[in-house]
């Protein structure tokens, strides 16, 4: 099987762990607390390109902001979730993470 580098979500991990993937080393990670809303000030920019855009007629504008805000903030950021995220240095610490 093919080894690839990828950026992953926890939610991410846990999916390729559940359905028999393995992960063979972790470079970097980030962490943040769920409730921090660090996305909050860009998404507004986002949303001020594209209402300016409907205002304006500008439908490429409008898309612009869209795109900026899909490719930023995505799916996996938007729910609000209470689950802790923490820094880990071994794989027994990890294997807690994702289980």
């Amino acid at each position: 099987m093919e080894r690839r580098t990828d950026t992953l979500t926890s939610v991410d991990i846990a999916i390729v762990i559940a359905s028999g993937g393995k992960i063979h080393a972790v470079n970097r990670i980030m962490s943040w607390q769920n409730n921090a809303k660090i996305m909050n000030p860009w998404i507004e920019k986002c949303n001020t390109l594209k209402k300016e855009g409907e205002m304006t007629g500008n439908k490429a504008l409008k898309s612009f902001g869209k795109l900026l805000a899909n490719s930023a903030y995505g799916q996996t950021l938007k729910r609000d979730r209470n689950e802790v995220v923490k820094i880990v240095s071994t794989w027994s610490e990890a294997d807690q993470f994702v289980s």
